[in-house]
């Protein structure tokens, strides 16, 4: 099970599609995965439909940074 994944929604740290890393879960056999974007949540909803479709369940989570 992947815990920290970015997707392409991760601005200048990623470039991977949702489609494509949900369809590598399911070929190694995942159960589950969570993604953690960049303080962005755009993939939820794909990731979130895809899911009900390949039957793997999806950790929701998001990296944010703390300045000061």
């Amino acid at each position: 099970m992947e815990l920290h994944l970015h997707s392409q929604d991760s601005s200048m740290d990623a470039v991977s599609k949702v489609h494509k890393i949900m369809k590598q879960a399911e070929d190694f056999g995942h159960d589950a995965i969570g993604i953690t974007d960049h303080g962005v949540v755009q993939a939820y909803p794909e990731m979130m439909n895809l899911s009900k479709k390949n039957g793997i369940k999806v950790l929701y989570g998001v990296e944010g940074l703390f300045g000061g």
